[in-house]
This record gives C-alpha cells, sequence and structure tokens, in this order.
C-alpha cells in the first residue's frame, strides 16, 4: 500500500512539473497531459462509483471511503471544466499529492512499527515520504542560497520544515545507536533536532489558527471526527478522514499530533543538546569543507530559530489565555472574535442570533 501510493504521488509530482513548465496558453496539451493519468467517472464508472461510496457510507468504512473521494477528486481533472486550466489547477494537484503521500507515510510506518520494528529500511522509505511532503517549502529564499541550502544531497530545507521525520529519525537513531554505529547516530541527530522544531513551528501555527478563528459562530463543532454517519461523512473534509483513518491508527502518530507545545518545545531544547558541533577550524582554512560548513550553518540556524520560536510561544500562549479568560467573562450567547479590525487589540464582541 506504501508503494502503491508512493508512485501515485509520484506521477502526480511529474504532472505537476511538466504543467508548471507549460504555457496556460495551450489548454489542449494540458487536457491531454491531464487525460494521460485522471480517467474520467463517467457512465458506468460513474455508477459503480456511487454504488461503492453507498456501501462504504453503510458498512462506515472511511479508509475505502477516503480513496474513492481522492479519486473523485483526480476524476474531475477530465471533466469539460478543466479545459479552463488556471493556476489553480496546480494547486489542486499539489493537494492531491500530499494527500496520497500522507496515505504512503501511514501505510511505512504502520508496517516499520508493527513488523518491521528493529529493521531501517522501512523507516528509511517512511522519512523518505516525509521529506517529499515539504520539499519544495524552505526556510532560505532560492535568490540567497540557491536553489537549495547545499550542493550535496541532503535536503536541508525539507528536514526544516517536515515535522514528520521526527518518528522515522527516532527509530532510525535507536537502531544505529543499538548496533553500536555512533558515527550514523550523530549524522541523524541533527536533522532530529530540525524535524522537532519543525513540529514546533507547525503547533504554534496551529495555534494561531485556532485563536483566530475562535468564536467566529459563537459555538465550536459537535463533530469529534468519530461520526460515520452519511451526512457527516460527506460533509468532512477529505484531510480530516486520512488523518483519521491512515495516519491516526498508529498510536504514536496520534500521540505527536496531541502533544502540547510546551512539550515539544523541551523536547526540541534536548535533541539541539545532543548534537556536536562541527570543529571551527574550517572557517579559517584556505580549504573549506563544504559539508563541515554546511552543518554549522545549518545548526546554527536552528539554535537561533528555536531562541525565536520559544520568544513567540510565550507571546501566544498569553494570547491563548486571555482569550479564555475573557470567554468565560462572556454572557451565554456572545461569542470573543480576534483578528477583527474591530475594537481594540483587533477583538471584537459579537452576538449569536442578533439581528
Amino acid at each position: 500500500a506504501g508503494m502503491a501510493a508512493a508512485a501515485c504521488a509520484s506521477s502526480l509530482d511529474r504532472l505537476t512539473d511538466e504543467l508548471e513548465g507549460a504555457s496556460f496558453d495551450n489548454p489542449s496539451f494540458l487536457l491531454d497531459r491531464l487525460s494521460t493519468l485522471f480517467l474520467p467517472i463517467g457512465g458506468t464508472s460513474s455508477e459503480l462509483w456511487n454504488e461503492a461510496t453507498k456501501r462504504c457510507i453503510d458498512v462506515k468504512d472511511a479508509r475505502f471511503y477516503s480513496l474513492l473521494r481522492w479519486a473523485a477528486d483526480c476524476a474531475s481533472f477530465s471533466s469539460d471544466d478543466s479545459k479552463q486550466v488556471s493556476r489553480g489547477i496546480i494547486e489542486k494537484l499539489r493537494r492531491l499529492k500530499r494527500e496520497m503521500n500522507s496515505i504512503s507515510y501511514s501505510s511505512y510506518f504502520y508496517g516499520a512499527e508493527h513488523f518491521a520494528k528493529d529493521q531501517p529500511q522501512l523507516w528509511k522509505r517512511c522519512l523518505d515520504v516525509a521529506l517529499s511532503m515539504n520539499e519544495d517549502d524552505g526556510i532560505f529564499p532560492d535568490h540567497v542560497h540557491g536553489p537549495k541550502l547545499s550542493k550535496s544531497s541532503i535536503q536541508h530545507n525539507a528536514y526544516a520544515t517536515t515535522p514528520q521525520t521526527v518518528l522515522p529519525l527516532t527509530n532510525m537513531i535507536r537502531i544505529a545507536q543499538s548496533k553500536g554505529n555512533e558515527k550514523r547516530s550523530n549524522e541523524l541527530q541533527l536533522f532530529l533536532t530540525a524535524g522537532c522544531i519543525a513540529a514546533v513551528s507547525d503547533k504554534l501555527e496551529r495555534l494561531k489558527r485556532e485563536l483566530e478563528g475562535a468564536g467566529s459562530s459563537g459555538s465550536s463543532s459537535d463533530d469529534d471526527g468519530t461520526n460515520t454517519d452519511s451526512s457527516s461523512m460527506e460533509k468532512r473534509p477529505l484531510g480530516q478522514f486520512i488523518q483519521q483513518y491512515f495516519l491516526h491508527r498508529s498510536r504514536s502518530i496520534a500521540e505527536m499530533d496531541q502533544t502540547t507545545l510546551t512539550a515539544l518545545l523541551s523536547r526540541a531544547d534536548l535533541e539541539l543538546t545532543k548534537c556536536q558541533s562541527p570543529e571551527n577550524d574550517f572557517l579559517s582554512s584556505n580549504e573549506m569543507d563544504l559539508a563541515s560548513y554546511e552543518t554549522w550553518l545549518f545548526q546554527n540556524y536552528l539554535q537561533q530559530h528555536l531562541r525565536n520560536l520559544h520568544r513567540e510561544s510565550d507571546v501566544w500562549t498569553e494570547v491563548q489565555l486571555r482569550y479564555r479568560a475573557m470567554l468565560n467573562r462572556l454572557p451565554e450567547g456572545d461569542a470573543l472574535t480576534l483578528g477583527s479590525s474591530k475594537g481594540r487589540g483587533g477583538l471584537s464582541k459579537t452576538t449569536s442570533g442578533a439581528s
């Protein structure tokens, strides 16, 4: 399952690269390229798809239902609407790629955790898929450091923006230490630190979105993700299904997602102290050791970034505490909204049911 999902994601990646390099003035070319990968749902196939989705809802098979939903999104590219090619198609392809990579990651992780816990091969495949999720993101702008931070094969940018690397790297380090391979363990330690810092950044972003969107409707949603009735399954975003029924079937991933911001910061601090600093002699030598320089630069970036995250965490934690305190003092039926231009400090008060 992991290999099949990874192959789908790879095909989407190649197609995205081709479309990005093509001209949007030639919609027939783009439509032909889309049709080579996505088959339309129509006629008999449409009836079969409807029957399959209905059966999934009846038996509450959310995993297969997720795959059917994903296939339907893919098939929409072959509809007549896809002739109106725009940048939105590229973004949709990237979303489909991320979703399929998440399924591949969950499959590799589940297999490694339950059937090959002490074998590095599946953990390495899990790590590779995790890195491919954010390989286009970067902490260093292209115009400053070129297409990548390093001229080697190390994906520093991907490690620094991908919290999903934490669990596979933790297990790869455990295996390397059990075999007495300290050199390999030390190499992976810096990347594990980067993953922990990425997890802190991701948690902070989720906290910001939670606060900015809190109280907008005056109440929280009653859907906790466990409802599998017809109306609930059809309305929920596909990403929720993938997270709950693919990723969270592994307890370690679920626990990682539920880790508090404070605990993630402590973990990042701990992992950073385990990193061995490279020798500084290469800075004054005539012949610069590129690998050592990259390691030194990356480690210094992580140190500074983690200090900034500590300060940012303190600010947003205080915002969260004050928001909850003000929310508790509001009369029933009122809501407090963050990020509004109205009111002092970006806060506004709304009353549900007001005309």
